[in-house]
């Protein structure tokens, strides 16, 4: 037998092993913002809460605004008029352009959920969603939610920073 055939046939088959074995997390000790390894369940959630909080903290400054801010408000405020008054037919049209195969948020509501259920009835619910929050101005607290989930970046897996956050917000949103 060709030695490179045998070897293509290895592969292949290590390949398959490798599937078929069960998925085993890894456990990783994160270190506090002092480089102290951190190992109850409850420090290490809080200091992921802690990094990510920092990091995602931005502050506003209070500016008074002047004439061409306040056209320009103006100009938002029409805009935004338009955008809000979506037709029934657009929401369709947004479902059925959302791409599949994306994490969902913490309602666990995936596009493809939405595509298998009947069509109508959760385009309707969704318009008149969206409806509802424009009249009244206000979205729900339940939108707010999201889930962090922290991905390596560089070598290190204890540090914190060595991570970046992908946010997952609910598919409806």
């Amino acid at each position: 037998m060709n030695p490179k055939r045998k070897n293509e046939r290895e592969k292949f088959y290590k390949g398959i092993k490798e599937l078929n074995r069960p998925y085993q997390s890894e456990s990783v000790t994160i270190k506090d913002e002092y480089g102290k390894p951190l190992m109850k369940q409850k420090e290490i959630l809080n200091r992921w809460k802690q990094y990510f909080e920092s990091l995602l903290k931005v502050e506003i400054e209070s500016i008074e605004p002047n004439e061409k801010d306040k056209e320009s408000e103006e100009e938002t405020e029409e805009e935004e008029q338009e955008i809000c008054e979506r037709t029934l037919e657009e929401v369709r049209d947004i479902i059925r352009r959302m791409k599949n195969g994306k994490a969902p948020g913490i309602d666990m509501i995936t596009v493809e959920l939405i595509e298998k259920v009947q069509e109508k009835k959760i385009e309707r619910k969704i318009y008149n969603l969206i409806r509802k929050i424009r009249v009244d101005e206000q979205m729900s607290l339940y939108w707010e939610e999201e889930i962090i989930y922290p991905i390596c970046k560089k070598d290190d897996r204890s540090v914190c920073s060595n991570y970046r956050g992908i946010i997952l917000l609910n598919v409806t949103y």
